[in-house]
């Protein structure tokens, strides 16, 4: 193994349980960690005050817009996503329904993940420094 500081040890230690935790939080979906994918997508868009259309879904996500219409179709059928009146699912801003308690567990899990990653990393390098 390369010769890594204690303090560099710690810090990966933490970010890589915390790469497994954020696929622990994906797997307990009850869709694809794909489709969750474009649902954080939406979601980040919204928070940010950008339209959420699929050309900027495709940008965020590194994934061709085909593939993205397609988990968008997934999360509309599912009941996580409303259209606008504006246009068409894939020229309309969506928004993923907050009050889904698929959406509220979600957010849960995935901020005792990131609060564990941050408190990891906090004790790694305070013992390492």
């Amino acid at each position: 193994m390369a010769d890594i500081s204690p303090k560099e040890r710690g810090r990966r230690v933490a970010l890589l349980r915390g790469l497994l935790g954020l696929r622990e939080v994906a797997a307990a979906l009850p869709i694809p960690p794909e489709v969750a994918i474009v649902s954080c997508a939406i979601r980040l868009c919204e928070y940010e005050g950008r339209p959420a259309d699929i050309a900027a879904l495709a940008e965020l996500t590194h994934l061709p817009r085909e593939t993205v219409a397609e988990r968008v179709a997934v999360l509309t059928d599912l009941g996580l996503l409303e259209g606008s009146e504006e246009g068409s699912v894939r020229e309309a801003p969506l928004t993923l329904l907050p009050e889904n308690p698929i959406v509220a567990a979600f957010y849960s899990r995935l901020s005792d993940v990131m609060s564990r990653v941050l408190h990891d990393l906090d004790e790694a390098d305070k013992q390492a420094g």
